[in-house]
């Protein structure tokens, strides 16, 4: 589990993709624990010799956890909800702000953000057909979502496409995506969730370093 492994490195980014677009089966634990691809995630870029597995063996007999997490984390609006989309973090809009106990004054316009599908969304759906990239058919997300994002990593590696990819990474995953993972790993209330955004922090900061 070495660098020299590149053949690795989009079966990496395809993993994340799927744990953070769609509440887990037992098909991809099974799969994330048989092949230890997150421990493969946290070494690949080292040659040590002393690996200390990642993966937890409970895992695959707390799916009901994990779904509920999944949930509570991605789907259900809350204080813990951490948006997974470039537009909420990177994207502005303007808005007119008025004045309540003065209509007749001017309003003020500002740029305010956190709001989906803005510009961020567009650019992606032009890029990725430019690529040649289309986003699986059971991914149903705005093109600009970190599944979307890190799938589309995983086709620029897979084609031998590096430099597309960092020139990507640089200008739009790597923009926003350690704030999310942080959020993910604040919040999230199972040991799946947390070791999988650590181990994807991990994996991303070495990468395109």
């Amino acid at each position: 589990m070495t660098q020299e492994a590149p053949i690795q490195k989009p079966n990496i980014f395809f993993t994340f993709s799927a744990v953070f677009s769609r509440p887990p089966q037992t098909r991809l634990i099974k799969a994330i624990n048989h092949s230890h691809l997150f421990t493969l995630a946290t070494v690949i870029h080292t040659s040590e010799e002393n690996i200390v597995l990642v993966e937890k063996d409970q895992w695959i007999h707390e799916l009901s956890d994990i779904e509920v997490d999944y949930a509570h984390l991605f789907s259900i609006p809350s204080s813990d909800h951490v948006i997974p989309y470039e537009s909420y973090y990177i994207d502005r809009i303007k808005v007119g702000m008025g004045d309540w106990n003065n209509f007749k004054k001017p309003a003020v316009e500002k740029e305010v953000s956190g709001y989906l599908n803005g510009p961020s969304s567009s650019e992606l759906r032009k890029l990725y057909a430019e690529e040649g990239f289309f986003v699986a058919q059971d991914q149903m997300e705005l093109p600009d979502h970190i599944g979307c994002e890190l799938e589309f990593l995983g086709y620029l590696f897979e084609n031998n496409k590096v430099e597309k990819a960092k020139v990507f990474f640089q200008k739009h995953l790597g923009k926003w995506c350690f704030q999310f993972l942080q959020g993910v790993e604040a919040h999230a209330r199972t040991d799946f969730y947390k070791k999988g955004a650590k181990t994807l922090h991990h994996f991303l900061s070495l990468e395109f370093s």
